[in-house]
């Protein structure tokens, strides 16, 4: 189990903790301090991951490249050294460890999001795909849309009329801006214009490389 430090709200919740999925247990090794990660591992010295497109550059492949292209594979990585002290049986991790979790996860959200605009447009430049990702959820969060479907269409939104769409374009910016609409019927509104936008120009424009 796993105590969280500085969160009044979670002192008496702890939160069970999978550091055994290969997908949280890389984050440990970016978000824990060294020691805190070595007392956690204790006594493993070496770890093998299976490779992912959620892993991110560690893995030295692009997030979207072909799934076959992390078949069978895996990262190798050294633990760090360890002193006496006993294996921790309750964990406790400090505030800035949370928030880098978080931040991983975001960054991790990101790639999601960068595959599944990927498959929908094979014929984009890949540095276009990943830019938009990167921009889509701040961009998007700016307008209170912040759901994974709201972002999703917020991004594809940027890819057919580019980054400054919400100021350049009037009737997106009349939808966007009503900040007294709940987030849920913004999007809905931005779904309808963005569809009736692609009826009129059925043809994405083209874009520039990033």
């Amino acid at each position: 189990m796993m105590w969280i430090d500085g969160r009044s709200d979670l002192e008496d919740a702890p939160i069970y903790f999978r550091f055994y999925d290969p997908r949280v247990m890389i984050d440990c090794f970016e978000a824990l301090d060294p020691a805190h990660l070595a007392s956690l591992l204790q006594p493993v010295q070496h770890l093998a991951l299976p490779l992912s497109p959620m892993m991110g550059e560690s893995c030295g492949i692009s997030p979207l490249a072909p799934r076959s292209a992390f078949r069978e594979r895996v990262l190798t990585i050294d633990c760090p050294a360890h002193g006496q002290e006993p294996a921790v049986t309750t964990f406790r991790i400090s505030g800035h460890e949370f928030q880098a979790f978080g931040t991983l996860q975001r960054q991790r959200a990101t790639r999601k999001l960068a595959r599944e605009l990927h498959q929908i447009h094979p014929h984009l430049p890949d540095s276009l795909i990943l830019h938009t990702a990167r921009l889509a959820a701040d961009r998007a969060g700016h307008y209170g849309l912040e759901s994974i479907r709201q972002v999703h269409l917020y991004a594809e939104c940027m890819l057919w009329h580019g980054d400054d769409f919400d100021r350049r374009i009037p009737q997106a910016r009349l939808v966007l801006m009503k900040d007294d609409m709940l987030a849920w019927r913004k999007a809905a509104a931005l779904e309808a214009w963005f569809v009736a936008s692609k009826t009129t120009a059925p043809t994405m424009p083209r874009h520039e490389q990033v």
